[in-house]
């Protein structure tokens, strides 16, 4: 690894740079790092956020002067789980935000910079600080990462349609933007999917049931 920022990591491979933008990274292994993180890596991704968070809890403690992408990936682990926890109900919002905040303050060249500002937009909606959710979704849209790029837009729009000084028909006009962007990666048609969603959402708040059914009909047979 040459070099990390929010967008790309370089890689030397042999006599060649190869730059691998920041939401196809898997993982990086560096050195020193104990070999129980791959599965704490895998369970973090797999959904199992408490496991995940004692794991990484534990490796912090462990590893008394971790290179620098190491104690950065540690941090955005344990903060990341705990942000999880608390969108589903499993823990303490204000404690996750502030949690999310102190990693983008220490490592804002990080491959999850990205992640870390989604995650704050969502917690921030979720306590329904809407101007807060509006201004870090707007960070997010910063991103040339197209993935980023719908997650500001269906955020936007998930303000729009749920806030009390909201615009339904803003909203449904920026969903259905989503739903027409190019989509390849499984990330993305995940994104076109929830802005199909939100459209149904929108259209049955404006009691437009028939467009609401037929999109999703079309969301059932064409998954």
């Amino acid at each position: 690894v040459t070099d990390v920022n929010r967008e790309s990591v370089k890689v030397q491979v042999r006599s060649k740079t190869e730059e691998i933008p920041a939401n196809e990274v898997e993982s990086i292994k560096w050195s020193g790092e104990p070999a129980k993180l791959n599965v704490t890596r895998a369970d973090h991704a797999r959904g199992f956020y408490e496991k995940a968070l004692k794991d990484y809890e534990e490796a912090k403690d462990d590893i008394k002067s971790p290179v620098p992408g190491l104690k950065a990936d540690l941090d955005f682990g344990i903060a990341a789980c705990k942000a999880e926890l608390a969108l589903r109900g499993d823990g303490d919002v204000d404690a996750a935000i502030a949690g999310l905040e102190q990693f983008r303050q220490e490592h804002p060249r990080s491959y999850h910079y990205y992640e870390a500002v989604e995650l704050l937009a969502r917690l921030n909606a979720r306590k329904q600080d809407w101007d807060r959710a509006r201004s870090l979704y707007g960070e997010l849209g910063k991103s040339s990462i197209r993935e980023y790029q719908m997650a500001q837009k269906i955020g936007e729009a998930n303000i729009l349609l749920n806030s009390p000084t909201g615009d339904p028909a803003a909203a449904l006009a920026i969903y259905g933007e989503v739903a027409e962007m190019p989509a390849s990666s499984p990330v993305e048609k995940a994104r076109v999917q929830a802005a199909r969603t939100g459209t149904v959402t929108g259209l049955i708040r404006e009691k437009k049931f028939a467009e609401a059914l037929e999109i999703l009909d079309g969301i059932i047979s064409d998954p």
